[in-house]
């Protein structure tokens, strides 16, 4: 009865090691992109959708180690719609920037005394209004 128990214990201890360490590496992946990209998150955009989306684009390699994340921390889930700079950080980094909506902001300067036409001609040639 004490083999069993033991043999029980030894490989719960071992089932647990090798979760942590595929959770710890699964935290430390990256996103598999070689220089930062826009993305746009369009409104109504899943958790499962979004990781589909990077799969497709063979950013990440598969989605389910994620799902699982998505499980354990179901905040990552709540993600905001727009248009952000994704870069070759972690995948999970890459999700709470998504998650906290930080998005990427462009500017438009408008010249004092600058005719209302000219104004909205470089309107129209900007690309991100």
């Amino acid at each position: 009865m004490l083999k069993v128990i033991l043999s029980v214990a030894f490989l719960a201890i071992i089932s647990t090691a090798i979760g942590y360490q595929q959770l710890q590496s699964t935290l430390q992946s990256p996103l598999n992109i070689s220089e930062s990209t826009q993305f746009e998150v369009k409104k109504g955009t899943g958790f499962n959708k979004l990781c589909q989306q990077w799969q497709a684009k063979n950013w990440v390699e598969s989605c389910w180690r994620y799902q699982v994340i998505a499980k354990l921390d179901p905040t990552l889930t709540d993600l905001k719609a727009g248009l952000y700079e994704l870069s070759n950080t972690s995948v999970i980094t890459n999700i709470k920037k998504i998650n906290q909506g930080q998005q990427i902001s462009f500017s438009f300067t408008i010249i004092e005394g600058q005719a209302l036409r000219d104004v909205l001609a470089n309107i129209k040639n900007a690309p991100n209004l």
